[in-house]
Order: C-alpha cells, then structure tokens, then sequence
C-alpha cells in the first residue's frame, strides 16, 4: 500500500489490515449487468468489514460480516467521491481484496 493517498490515517490504516482479525476496511467491485445498454457496469465501493479470525489462521467456526461505506468514519469524506478520482488506486485494491470479499 505504499504511495496510497487516501482521506485520513484511520482510512489508510484500515486498508492496511484487511483480511486481518477485527475490524478492517476493503475495496469491493460490485459489477452487474445493464441491460439497457447491455453492458457490465463496475461499480467499486468502500466495505467495512469484521473476522473472528486471521484470514489464514483460522480453525472451526469464522465470523465475519461486511457493510458498504458512502462516508469515512473517522473524517467524514465523501468515499463515492473519492473512488471516482481515484479508479487507478480503487480498481488495483478491489483486485487484491478479491478473496476477502463476502459472497
């Protein structure tokens, strides 16, 4: 994550831990199909997200659970905002976070 911009310290912060026990934040592209203009249609957003336990380190019964993000709770910043002048960093994260995403 490094040379990533984001709205405060507490946002970088909880990028960085994702996939980790607690509370973490990831980037989640939830594509759909328009079939309208009968085209994908990507749209990223920010998923704060909770495990009982490490991604890899893990035995029995894991909970976990994500809920999407419209504003940062640290700083306020608008997060819809800041995806859509940051689609390079947004489309890079939700890339990496493909395997913590909740299906």
């Amino acid at each position: 994550m490094n040379n990533m911009k984001f709205c405060c310290d507490m946002m970088w912060s909880s990028v960085g831990e994702a996939g980790y026990k607690g509370f973490s934040v990831i980037i989640r592209n939830l594509s759909y199909f328009c079939p309208e203009t009968n085209e994908n249609i990507n749209m990223y957003r920010f998923m704060i997200q909770y495990r009982s336990h490490d991604l890899d380190k893990y035995e029995g019964k894991v909970y976990f659970g994500e809920m999407a993000l419209l504003y940062c709770p640290a700083c306020g910043a608008n997060l819809i905002t800041f995806i859509e002048n940051n689609k390079d960093i947004i489309m890079k994260l939700a890339e990496e976070h493909k395997h913590l995403v909740l299906d």
